[in-house]
């Protein structure tokens, strides 16, 4: 399938937008910059019993305070996204990681779990600074293949942290408990604050900067919306993630309710499924000189698609089993890797004038429907198999049909 969808162009060089960073240097501290929200998503979910004895409340309790977490990185990513695009990018960055670390050590000494709701409300706007951030400042300084490759790394880093994070909780746990936990993440942002200040200088040049006149952002809003591949990317940005975030918060149901698993069974499901995913996103990474990024979309997600509606129909028909329910779902989810990356990277590539505000928006889409899924999983654990395959099917078919539509215009 041929692509007349405008590609970034395999060949374009490079920019630095005038501060001289080495892109060596950057392409790593960003993909750390934008890892940290992520990795707190699962981190606590083995751990939620624990919490809810400690904390006197339920598990569901527990629960809702990741619903905070992820509504305040959609708080986080909408209002500092676009103040990024007026003021700057690295005072944020530097500002809210410092505010995160003492988050973090509040959320460690905490005795209620309303307080804690509270605390990963705002330790979420703080992460998102982050993630929303990195991809700005991405933009800012690359073009042409080099965005794509530190698209696929940002995505690597903020799609694969989220599937093993139960498995890193689960491990760290042990050692550390849970409030142990949170006083290491309060290190790690301790670290990225050291990491701005010394290494990161301002990648927003003023002649770029937002105008401070009345109606700019709205204007800038207006344009980003009317552009067919900003909002077309974006649509298939936001279903990959559902799928994703879908997996996540479910899929320690399924192992538990539908598959009875043990811990060492859990541990294998969940870093096995990332690993296929990471692996189809670099392969993913290689093939853009040789087929287009649009079409890599298109048939990642139709194969997710594909997956995802047979395990529904084995469900339907009562003829599922363990190997095909987990092998099915893993391999919808490596068929992901080959759409999820390449629809970030041209997603912000159709916003590069407004960096900030374009990731802000597709990444507060993200993570409102993010903080949705993991409640709706919880009602009912006798049913999320079938729920997520529902979602993962759905959602693969609407973001394939999206993709064919722009490679077709």
């Amino acid at each position: 399938m041929k692509s007349q969808t405008r590609s970034i162009p395999a060949d374009a060089p490079p920019v630095t937008g005038g501060t001289g960073q080495s892109l060596g240097w950057l392409i790593p501290a960003l993909i750390m910059l934008s890892a940290a929200g992520p990795l707190v998503i699962g981190l606590h979910t083995p751990v939620a019993n624990q919490m809810a004895a400690e904390l006197n409340t339920t598990r569901g309790d527990i629960q809702f305070t990741l619903t905070t977490y992820l509504l305040g990185i959609a708080a986080g990513q909408v209002t500092f996204g676009p103040l990024s695009d007026r003021f700057g990018r690295r005072r944020p960055l530097l500002a809210c990681n410092i505010v995160a670390s003492l988050l973090c050590l509040a959320c460690a000494m905490t005795t209620s779990v309303h307080v804690l709701a509270l605390l990963r409300f705002g330790l979420g706007l703080c992460f998102s600074v982050g993630m929303v951030l990195a991809s700005a400042i991405g933009a800012d300084l690359t073009q042409g293949r080099t965005t794509l490759r530190l698209f696929t790394g940002l995505t690597l880093a903020g799609t694969v942290l989220p599937l093993v994070s139960p498995a890193l909780g689960t491990l760290t746990a042990e050692l550390i408990g849970w409030r142990g936990m949170f006083i290491a993440l309060a290190v790690l942002a301790v670290a990225l604050a050291m990491m701005v200040w010394f290494g990161i200088r301002e990648s927003l040049s003023t002649q770029h900067q937002l105008s401070p006149q009345r109606g700019a952002f709205t204007t800038a809003l207006r344009k980003l919306l009317s552009n067919r591949r900003y909002t077309g990317f974006g649509a298939v940005r936001v279903l990959t993630f559902s799928s994703v975030i879908g997996y996540v918060s479910a899929m320690p149901l399924v192992l538990e309710h539908h598959l009875d698993a043990n811990q060492t069974t859990y541990l294998l499901v969940i870093v096995g499924g990332a690993t296929g995913f990471g692996i189809a996103m670099l392969v993913a990474d290689q093939l853009t000189t040789r087929i287009s990024a649009t079409s890599m979309i298109f048939w990642g997600t139709l194969a997710t698609a594909l997956c995802s509606f047979t395990l529904l129909v084995l469900l339907g028909t009562g003829m599922e089993s363990a190997a095909w329910s987990v092998g099915l779902l893993m391999a919808a989810m490596t068929s992901l890797g080959l759409a999820v990356g390449n629809s970030s990277g041209l997603t912000i590539d159709a916003a590069r004038e407004t960096a900030g505000t374009g990731s802000a928006i597709v990444g507060c889409a993200m993570f409102l429907i993010g903080a949705v899924l993991p409640p709706i999983f919880a009602i009912e654990p006798s049913t999320v198999l079938m729920l997520l395959a529902a979602l993962m099917a759905g959602c693969s078919i609407i973001a394939a049909a999206v993709t064919l539509r722009l490679i077709r215009t």
